[in-house]
């Protein structure tokens, strides 16, 4: 895993200083070696921070083919790489580097752009093509590895990370009105950024950049739920089983050691389950909580014992929480809703400390298979609206539902009684659609809109419509069209605070196996009544099933568990926590900021205040806490402060000899 950084400039030439800049402000994405080139006459600069995992020794970056024609910086992982190679050399190309980088290379000569349909893995890239004088920037199909952009008059600038961007002061600063409207009521921003002129690249997208064409975003994939009803569940169970395994088998192909992050949850035991048969000396880390109803480690640990696994619990106390809050915003460079993005970070730190480069995690295991509550929850809803003997069903379900999903609620599902009352943005009754309106009636009261400059273009049906493409959700299943939002939201919102980001803090790659390409496409094509089973609130179906040997007794029998952290309650209640209170929502910070109203947002503080911990509103406030903290911090960190960086930075010279 890398940072990569470019710039193409539309006048004049590229000063290696900012490349310089860029990296140093990135410097924790990579940081084993740096190296730059200038390229195109100058007008093109592309930079590499690289953190060693495959070929350690020769994979170094800018990496060009033959004649150097073609120069590539890139950041990820390619899982078949070795398919790929030897599809290569049978048609002549030669290799002088056992890196997935090198590949790449050769792949586009061979393929174009259509290279990005050939490749199995998690990725983001820029290359240069001499002949054609045309840079190209995409990322991966769900955009596990992250690529930002800036356009002006004079220049393209892109990097890994916001903060690569910011490092040149020349770039404006201001907050994004879109960005923090589409957060507060959707969790979903394809391509917005909290700074207004920064964007991130789509997932499945690459933008294709020329003196002739200006810049051209193009889309080589996107979701699809097309369900194949000739798949029986034996044969779904055995497909599962085969995809996930090779999966696994291909993330653990490293230089260094790979270790599984284990929670109490489905998903990362079966990772932990497959890797242990795969490796036996694998080790295990956990993060345990001082309250019960968060704290997973006691399951976990059992868990490790029956797989024989090492494991190390990282105990995470709400002290050490609000202590690296702002530590987490500035890598995250986003808002976070729950601390539990704090949590992961301080795991990823702990990896990092114990000499691990590498972990295997569990996201998209919710988002493919279903996990998450809401999947039940409008099930049930769709039987309520059913005739009456469904609907008793449905009444008794919703019971047994609410009992057991308490710890989850409004985190992972609201259930009021509008649900039915609320016109849904996508052709049927959504989790997502409910939550929208909820959260814009409470954040339209307390955000400052006239001074973010908010229209009616961010209310919740006009953002949701922008994003999404309603006719396409309207052919799917209801289950189907929920996996394709939550799929977007894990992509713009989960990966970046629970993966990516948090783990690139502390130079720690995170690979993520429910994710891979042939898996993905596979479980696609499998009928909702295969991952949810209603007559137990039994959700992955089919993954326990195609499992269910192989799973500890303990997990075999027991629920799902959503991985969570304690509430900004709590965060608040502790000594830095008081005082982040004070420093950010102060009246005297709100007023500097400008993004929130004034006397509305003191309504927020005093409800957190006076109301009860199990009141709805209580919990709407609590989620209210974490938007404005995070955009209180965000705004300080990087409107009001410079981004550091070193114009001195060392890095090797690679251009074109």
């Amino acid at each position: 895993m890398c940072g990569i950084n470019s710039l193409y400039k539309i006048h004049g030439v590229v000063d290696p200083t900012d490349l310089r800049r860029m990296s140093s402000a990135i410097v924790h994405r990579g940081p084993d070696e740096a190296g730059f080139c200038i390229v195109n006459g100058g007008r093109v600069g592309l930079a590499n921070l690289r953190l060693s995992i495959i070929d350690i020794k020769n994979g170094h970056q800018p990496m060009y083919n033959e004649d150097q024609s073609v120069a590539l910086v890139y950041n990820g992982e390619i899982y078949d790489i070795e398919e790929c190679r030897q599809n290569l050399i049978k048609k002549g190309h030669r290799f002088i580097t056992r890196s997935d980088t090198e590949v790449i290379v050769h792949l586009y000569e061979e393929y174009g752009m259509d290279f990005l349909d050939k490749i199995n893995g998690e990725f983001a890239f820029i290359l240069w093509d001499e002949r054609k004088k045309t840079m190209y920037a995409g990322r991966d199909r769900h955009g596990i590895k992250p690529l930002f952009y800036h356009v002006n008059s004079n220049e393209f600038v892109f990097s890994s990370e916001i903060k690569g961007i910011l490092s040149l002061d020349r770039i404006e600063r201001k907050i994004s009105p879109d960005y923090v409207m589409s957060t507060c009521i959707t969790l979903y921003s394809p391509t917005d950024t909290f700074i207004d002129g920064i964007k991130s690249i789509r997932p499945g997208h690459y933008l294709e950049i020329s003196d002739e064409y200006g810049l051209r975003e193009k889309c080589y994939w996107k979701p699809r739920f097309n369900t194949d009803n000739s798949i029986s569940f034996s044969e779904a169970k055995e497909g599962v089983q085969h995809y996930l395994v090779n999966a696994v088998r291909r993330r653990m192909i490293a230089d260094v050691p790979v270790v599984v992050y284990l929670s109490g949850g489905v998903d990362s035991t079966l990772l932990c389950g497959i890797m242990a048969k795969l490796n036996q000396k694998l080790k295990a880390f956990n993060i345990g909580f001082n309250e019960a109803i968060y704290d997973e480690s006691g399951i976990a640990e059992e868990t490790a014992k029956f797989y024989n696994v090492d494991f190390q619990s990282v105990h995470c106390s709400m002290e050490m929480l609000a202590d690296s809050f702002e530590k987490n915003l500035y890598h995250n460079e986003a808002v976070i809703v729950n601390p539990h993005s704090i949590a992961k970070q301080l795991l990823s730190a702990h990896v990092h400390q114990s000499g691990y480069k590498v972990c295997i995690t569990g996201e998209g295991g919710d988002e493919y298979f279903g996990g998450y509550p809401y999947f039940r929850l409008e099930q049930i809803w769709r039987m309520l609206l059913s005739d009456s003997d469904t609907a008793k069903k449905g009444l008794k379900f919703l019971e047994e539902f609410k009992v057991k999903e308490a710890p989850t609620e409004f985190a992972m599902w609201d259930h009021n009684d509008k649900w039915n009352q609320n016109s849904s943005f996508v052709g049927y009754h959504s989790f997502f659609a409910n939550r929208a309106i909820g959260a814009y009636e409470m954040f339209h009261k307390i955000l400052d809109t006239e001074a973010l400059g908010i229209t009616s273009a961010q209310q919740p049906g006009n953002l949701i419509r922008r994003n999404y493409d309603f006719e396409y959700l309207r052919e799917l299943h209801p289950f189907n069209a929920s996996r394709f939002i939550s799929l977007n939201q894990l992509y713009t919102y989960m990966i970046p605070l629970l993966g990516d980001r948090i783990e690139m803090a502390n130079s720690v790659e995170g690979r993520l196996p429910y994710l891979d390409r042939d898996l993905a496409a596979f479980v696609s094509k499998l009928h909702p009544k295969y991952l949810l089973q209603m007559d137990n609130l039994r959700e992955k179906h089919v993954l326990r099933e195609a499992f269910n040997t192989e799973l500890p007794p303990h997990i075999r029998k027991g629920k799902k568990h959503t991985f969570l952290s304690p509430n900004w309650d709590s965060f608040l209640a502790t000594s830095r926590g008081h005082e982040l209170e004070e420093e950010l929502l102060s009246v005297d910070a709100i007023k500097r900021t400008g993004i929130f109203h004034r006397k509305n947002s003191k309504y927020i503080t005093l409800a957190r205040k006076t109301l009860s911990p199990d009141d709805h509103t209580r919990k709407r406030v609590d989620l209210a806490i974490g938007v404005m903290l995070s955009l209180q911090m965000l705004h300080h960190l990087f409107i009001e402060n410079k981004v550091y960086s070193n114009p001195k930075f060392n890095m090797v010279d690679r251009s074109p000899k």
